[in-house]
């Protein structure tokens, strides 16, 4: 019987498994038409833990965090910034992990 062919390699990624990349804006998050998105938000929240909130969620596409520490985990694609003092939006450069499988709603 024939051999089976060895599977392709995957090509190498930017994105190291467990290492995420966020690119930085200051300001707050909007979308590509200026509107606030769909977000959930968190008070209390320090950047890191806002962070790692982004990155173990499949939905995040970036998080926006400000001085007084509230914390926004945004679920659509922000390109765009609004003038906000004190506050960072972070977009996501590595796409979140796929979801487990049979878990098609969770994004």
């Amino acid at each position: 019987s024939p051999s089976p062919s060895p599977s392709p390699s995957p090509s190498p990624s930017p994105c190291p498994p467990g290492k995420e990349v966020y690119s930085y804006m200051a300001g707050c998050c909007r979308t590509s038409t200026d509107d606030l998105g769909d977000y959930d938000k968190f008070v209390n929240t320090d950047k890191e833990t806002c962070e790692q909130m982004c990155n173990s969620d499949y939905a995040c596409v970036a998080y926006e965090h400000s001085d007084d520490n509230i914390c926004e985990i945004h679920k659509i694609p922000v390109p765009n910034t609004a003038i906000c003092p004190n506050i960072g939006c972070y977009t996501r450069e590595c796409p979140p992990p796929p979801p487990p499988p049979g878990c098609e709603f969770c994004r």
